[in-house]
């Protein structure tokens, strides 16, 4: 996701404004990038912090996730019987 679609997903943590932020500063922080941003609609500054997901990792996930889900309605359709 570039950081101009990830503006658009942003919302300010102080106004919950959506109209945008403006990159103030940007540094590597090793593990991560810190963003200093400028909300558009009240003009304060705020942090975010970007970091890498490895999808794999991800897919492991969902794959794990699924079988629970089945497995939470199964007992939830079991206690509806009793």
């Amino acid at each position: 996701m570039s950081d101009h679609e990830l503006q658009r997903h942003l919302r300010c943590p102080l106004c919950e404004g959506t109209a945008g932020s403006d990159v103030v500063d940007s540094r590597c922080t090793g593990t991560a990038i810190r963003r200093r941003r400028q909300c558009v609609s009240c003009g304060e500054r705020f942090t975010t912090y970007e970091v890498t997901v490895d999808p794999l990792v991800l897919e492991a996930q969902r794959a794990r996730a699924k079988p629970i889900a089945e497995q939470l309605r199964q007992m939830a359709s079991a206690l509806e019987v009793w």
